[in-house]
């Protein structure tokens, strides 16, 4: 594989091999946080032994992410594990933060519509939290502004730069790339005139 410095690659290369598991970790300095484990039925009691899948499963969770028990992961879907270095967010105070987010479903858009009150500029900003599933280590919160978990205090205290991000990949991920909307028009879609 060729090397390259970030700064020469786009963002649809970085993104592809974040998805593939072959991007280099540019924040891997800090200490991991505790391991996600992930047991396998077939395992002995010792744990010694584990299928691929479960290794794989394992494999998928970076050693930084922190994910809480109380959330289970959808399988089959693309899971993103972010992480914010603390001089990119607007409290950096509170040091590194994190989200876990996927995809959205149909009733994940309906909520995040609700809650722009028919204010169409406030549609993104509220798809994009409605992705986050996991707050710093702590299973989404939407009871409340404060607290942990709190989305709302997590949107706020990340900060322009941070939110940008997040609604990026909102947006690269809830829509095709050029080359599938291409095939989409060119092999997907047919408009005949019905005669009558």
């Amino acid at each position: 594989m060729e090397t390259t410095t970030a700064k020469d690659k786009s963002f649809s290369e970085v993104f592809n091999e974040v998805q593939k598991g072959e991007a280099a970790d540019p924040l891997a300095e800090k200490p991991a946080a505790p391991a996600v484990t992930v047991e396998d039925e077939g395992s002995d009691e010792d744990g010694e032994e584990t299928s691929p899948a479960a290794e794989a499963t394992a494999a998928a969770v970076p050693d930084w992410a922190i994910v809480p028990p109380t959330v289970t992961l959808p399988k089959g879907r693309i899971v993103f594990y972010i992480r914010f270095r603390p001089e990119w967010t607007d409290v950096p105070g509170k040091g590194e933060r994190q989200c876990i987010l996927w995809n959205l479903t149909e009733a994940d858009e309906k909520l995040a519509i609700k809650r722009t009150r028919g204010e169409a500029l406030r549609t993104i900003d509220e798809l994009t939290k409605q992705m986050i599933r996991v707050v710093d280590g702590v299973k989404s919160d939407w009871t409340g502004v404060t607290g942990a978990g709190s989305v709302s205090n997590f949107w706020t205290e990340i900060g322009g730069k941070c939110r940008q991000l997040l609604k990026n990949i909102y947006l690269k991920n809830h829509s095709l790339a050029p080359e599938e909307t291409a095939d989409f028009f060119g092999h997907c879609i047919a408009a005949k005139t019905v005669d009558g």
